[in-house]
């Protein structure tokens, strides 16, 4: 099986006429609840900093970053179907996350979802707040509560709808297939028996997997899958486990 190349150009600025030394770039995959280095390579003058990397036919969330760096550097999806990808920009630009990719459906959908749950963020963190702060001693706690309810499932249909839309055409890639699933939030609404279910609580400790397919290996593939467990863990049961271990 022949192995996909994704070419990484960097442009450095040269401060002053001594060759670059130790500047070395790593791309990484995330396997086995970690980022792992697929391939690396050193920015020279003599390549002009014009880098070639081997993806190692992986698909899935990775990063690009300097070598030895404990710090997030880029993050992006890699799909070995995209051969034409390329990223561009300074070494600073990999530590600080700004990097221009071209030639990626991929990266360029899975932009569009983190503005769309980005765009909705704040809206459904203030309503959980407040349904959180809500005193039982309120003479009509049970009314504000089903009201505060309404709105946060009302917040995530409309992010669930944005995702649905960003990636409708695009069954086989990465976002669509685990990355949107990962963003999508569970609400009453998408079952005929949520009406059951007299809080959305109580639908979300049996329906908090819903958009997430375990069968699929890719899964692994991103490191939110980990944070969904544990949100789940420490949310809806007593159990308590330390996914960073």
């Amino acid at each position: 099986v022949s192995q996909s190349r994704y070419e990484l150009r960097i442009t450095v600025q040269i401060l002053s006429e001594k060759p670059i030394q130790g500047q070395i770039i790593c791309l990484k995959g995330y396997m086995d609840g970690h980022f792992v280095t697929l391939d690396s390579a050193e920015v020279t003058i003599e390549n002009k900093g014009l880098l070639s990397l081997e993806t190692k036919n992986y698909k899935g969330t990775g990063e690009l970053n300097l070598h030895n760096r404990l710090q997030p550097g880029t993050e992006l999806i890699l799909n070995p179907k995209e051969e034409a990808v390329r990223f561009v920009g300074t070494v600073e630009g990999i530590t600080q996350g700004k990097l221009d990719i071209l030639n990626s459906t991929e990266n360029a959908l899975y932009a569009q979802l983190k503005m769309a749950r980005n765009r909705f963020e704040k809206r459904l963190a203030a309503s959980m707040k407040a349904k959180k702060e809500l005193s039982p001693l309120q003479h009509d706690y049970f009314q504000a509560y089903e009201a505060l309810d309404l709105n946060i499932e009302a917040i995530k249909d409309s992010i669930n709808f944005q995702c649905d839309s960003i990636t409708e055409q695009h069954s086989e890639l990465f976002v669509t297939q685990i990355t949107k699933n990962l963003i999508k939030l569970p609400t009453r609404s998408n079952l005929p028996e949520g009406k059951k279910y007299d809080t959305h609580d109580a639908f979300l400790h049996e329906h908090f997997f819903d958009f997430i397919d375990f069968g699929n290996p890719l899964l692994i593939h991103h490191y939110a899958f980990s944070y969904l467990l544990e949100q789940y863990l420490s949310q809806f049961t007593r159990l308590r486990i330390n996914f960073s271990i």
